[in-house]
């Protein structure tokens, strides 16, 4: 009879350390779960963040290629203009 209560008390044991093991696991998970939704809301922040850099990065290169452009076509016209008059005097 001992025995059979001593198997029984370790079976209750067992158990309950089982049970703990599981709520441990269970708000382990629950953790787990919100750091990841909460990392994909900032990981999708962080890439919004970049496009809009990469875009604005594209937007100063072109703006600036194109102000190269029309310096350069502006010169250019100055030059054909001259070679057009060369005897008129320009005023500045």
């Amino acid at each position: 009879m001992m025995k059979s209560g001593a198997y029984a008390n370790k079976n209750e044991e067992a158990v309950t350390v089982l049970w703990i093991t599981t709520v441990i696991i269970y708000l382990l998970l629950m953790q787990v779960a919100y750091l990841i939704n909460k990392n994909l809301y900032t990981w999708s922040a962080v890439m919004q963040a970049k496009h809009l850099k990469m875009l604005r990065d594209r937007e100063y290169v072109l703006l600036r290629a194109y102000n190269r452009e029309l310096q350069f076509s502006r010169l250019m016209q100055e030059i054909v203009e001259d070679e057009e008059h060369p005897g008129e005097p320009t005023v500045e």
